[in-house]
């Protein structure tokens, strides 16, 4: 059966740091943000869209700062009509006479709203998820996809046996996504050795942390406790 790009492309990760998954999900988001400020940045569709997100989360604003994906002047663009979408629908501060402000604490007080506060409340809390995490979903799904469908096959268990392993957010989504048995023990098997193998390396990163094994070279497991921060929390890590 012929083997797809992304097939080719997990082989490729395997050989290099970190989760194979969390590396090609970066790619693809970078690939997808890139492509966005270079060409979409004033397409109509996607500026609603942005505007129904207020923006994109928490996550992937860090991850454009830290790849230095997009520029200044897209930022403001895109940030100047959420803003001011958001101040469009903000109520008149100061314009409430005092009945008015009465009832509202009444009404809040007991757990009740204004329509005022619900409409404000409703202004900002977004309407649709941020579009990177969508696009991201979509990729790692493609990618968890091949990845199930091969991992029976010599090449890929090989390669994964070389690699860092997944991440155990990824594993356990390849764990859900496993339809046969012999994928789901593969992908465990798998797992299991790959998580001894740092355990152990963390052990003896602690062992050589005490002063009387001070004089002994720090190995490769010097930076143990940096995979195992990845691997543990799914985040790419590249050296």
């Amino acid at each position: 059966m012929q083997k797809s790009p992304t097939y080719f492309a997990l082989l490729e990760a395997c050989a290099l740091d970190g989760c194979p998954v969390c590396r090609l999900s970066y790619n693809s988001v970078n690939s997808y943000l890139e492509s966005f400020f270079t060409e979409s940045v004033n397409d109509v569709e996607m500026r609603t869209r942005l505007r129904e997100s207020l923006g994109y989360c928490r996550e992937h604003v860090r991850f454009m700062l830290e790849a230095r994906t997009g520029d200044p002047l897209s930022f403001s663009i895109i940030y100047q009509d959420i803003l001011g979408n958001v101040l469009k629908g903000l109520p008149q501060g100061g314009t409430s006479g005092l009945g008015d402000r009465l009832a509202f604490s009444v009404r809040r007080a007991a757990g009740g709203q204004t329509r005022q506060a619900a409409e404000t409340e409703a202004l900002l809390t977004p309407s649709a998820p941020c579009p990177v995490c969508e696009e991201q979903a979509s990729s790692e799904k493609v990618i968890l996809g091949t990845l199930v469908k091969s991992v029976v096959d010599t090449p890929m268990q090989q390669a994964l046996v070389e690699s860092h392993g997944l991440c155990l957010p990824h594993l356990n989504d390849a764990l859900q996504a496993a339809a046969g048995q012999e994928t789901f023990v593969t992908l465990v098997r798998l797992a299991r050795q790959n998580l001894e193998g740092l355990n152990a390396e963390l052990a003896e990163f602690i062992r050589k942390s005490d002063y009387r094994f001070a004089a002994e070279a720090v190995g490769q497991e010097g930076d143990a406790w940096k995979r195992a921060l990845a691997l543990a929390s799914g985040n790419f890590v590249d050296k």
